[in-house]
């Protein structure tokens, strides 16, 4: 929490006032996010889903209005955290990663997708909703290693590596996403 707090309170040339309670509040953002991944994890496994048995790719026409909007926001979220890294604002990178997982994906995406993932039987509509949520956080957990390597390498190791057929060691060993 505290790494994160300090990537995204301000710009590193700018003085920094410490106030606990917002360490607080990113410890409750951390846990969010945390959630997210949980949500995912607990359904994938139910479901005995595996990545690389239903390519995202394949998918393609046949998403919902939902599943290529959080595809269209994940490729902008790519586009700025690259673009701000690039040009050493660290800072703002940190937040559109971090509000592309509390709002976009623990406030939206996974609202949408709730009912689809309750469903006892297998059907198409869940594959496709697993395999876009998965996409959507292996992106997610590349783009996050460089501002809370850990708990980025906890999920690499925890979800992504479980769900895919990632053969790399760690989050760090993988390409950046385009």
């Amino acid at each position: 929490p505290l790494r994160l707090y300090l990537v995204t309170k301000s710009a590193p040339w700018e003085s920094l006032n410490f106030d606990i309670d917002e360490l607080r509040n990113v410890k409750k953002v951390l846990n969010t996010i945390l959630n997210v991944f949980k949500f995912a994890y607990t359904y994938m496994q139910l479901d005995k889903f595996m990545a690389s048995k239903y390519p995202l790719n394949s998918l393609i026409d046949k998403l919902s209005v939902e599943d290529q909007w959080i595809l269209s926001r994940t490729q902008t979220v790519i586009e700025d955290v690259t673009s701000n890294l690039e040009a050493f604002n660290v800072h703002e990178a940190a937040k559109a990663i971090i509000n592309f997982l509390i709002e976009d994906i623990s406030h939206g995406y996974i609202r949408f997708i709730r009912r689809r993932v309750w469903l006892e039987e297998e059907n198409l509509e869940k594959i496709i909703t697993y395999s876009v949520l998965y996409y959507v956080l292996d992106v997610a957990v590349r783009l996050l290693a460089p501002f809370i390597p850990h708990f980025a390498e906890w999920l690499y190791l925890n979800f992504i590596k479980v769900f895919g057929d990632k053969k790399e060691l760690s989050v760090f060993m993988l390409e950046w996403p385009v």
